[in-house]
């Protein structure tokens, strides 16, 4: 009786509908509209699809490639990741950083926490007032900090010795850093004893879409109760090829930032750069751009989200 153990009354996560259909098909398009690992998973010769892909070798793999001491934990993207972390942590209340990850909230209502949402305010000034950022969310308090870092769509940073300083107020941080290089890992942030760094393969990875994603701890106990409840298959058999391949080529990622720089290039013939970051960026003007819509300090942007020179010409509104 899934009713007795969790609170829907209070769920606000926006309901699709035909007359947000318009806007829906925007919003995929920016996110998701050049696939560049098709080709790639065409070439694989996957051949059957188990249903239950032996993935023990490549997590082993993996793990020395990234030179990890402990075994990472593998979910369907990040999103999958996160929603195990939130049912296995022990909390009551959770600061969220305005304009994060939008499930976070939604997550943490199903299982009747106290959210704590941190409306630093998307500002310039933001940007390079960190100190005054940090002491803003220290002051809010909470016992879980979800840090998305970088932040999207402000683009702020914090680095390892910032988050050090932070965890001294938290029982737990998740670091989301969904907007970087999955195979790279800060290991500075990493050795924070109360840190959980959650990467994502859909962004700076190549393969939006593909649905592979994996969290990495010091902690051997949340490590442990991860494993306890994922599933019998952690990855997809087309994530768990796709993921061989790329240990196989590793130059993929880097070619695929390399596109991305030219895609940014491309745009920068027609619009003014307010932030660039992983791989999105603000844009003005706003109207003539497909993307989601924010207002900064009284000026509106539109952020786009891209993959390479192609995707970045199917953005602009004729």
């Amino acid at each position: 009786m899934i009713s007795e153990f969790f609170n829907f009354d209070n769920i606000t996560r926006q309901k699709r509908s035909v007359s947000t259909f318009d806007a829906d098909l925007i919003s995929l398009k920016n996110e998701n509209s050049v696939f560049v690992y098709t080709e790639v998973l065409k070439n694989l010769k996957i051949g059957p699809i188990q249903k239950y892909p032996i993935i023990l070798p490549l997590k082993e793999r993996f793990k020395q490639n990234i030179t990890s001491f402990h075994e990472p934990v593998f979910g369907m993207g990040s999103d999958g990741i996160l929603k195990d972390l939130f049912f296995i942590l022990n909390y009551k209340s959770i600061q969220i950083l305005e304009f994060s990850y939008k499930m976070a909230e939604v997550y943490n209502q199903l299982l009747s926490k106290e959210i704590r949402i941190n409306k630093f305010g998307i500002n310039k000034k933001n940007k390079s007032n960190l100190f005054k950022l940090t002491n803003n969310i220290v002051g809010l308090g909470g016992d879980v900090l979800y840090l998305v870092n970088p932040h999207c769509p402000t683009g702020f940073y914090l680095n390892a010795e910032q988050i050090r300083d932070l965890s001294h107020h938290f029982k737990h941080i998740i670091v989301d850093e969904a907007y970087t290089n999955p195979f790279k890992i800060d290991w500075d942030v990493y050795n924070i004893p109360n840190v959980i760094i959650v990467k994502s393969f859909s962004k700076l990875g190549g393969a939006p879409g593909i649905r592979l994603g994996y969290c990495i701890t010091g902690d051997t106990q949340i490590l442990e109760k991860m494993q306890k409840i994922s599933g019998l298959y952690e990855i997809s058999t087309p994530a768990a090829h796709f993921l061989n391949w790329l240990l196989d080529n590793p130059f993929y990622i880097e070619i695929f930032e390399m596109n991305l720089k030219k895609g940014f290039n491309f745009l920068q013939e027609y619009a003014t750069f307010s932030l660039m970051c992983g791989n999105f960026a603000l844009l003005q003007p706003a109207e003539r751009f497909l993307g989601p819509r924010y207002e900064i300090d009284g000026e509106v942007f539109t952020r786009v989200t891209l993959t390479d020179e192609e995707h970045a010409s199917q953005l602009i509104l004729a």
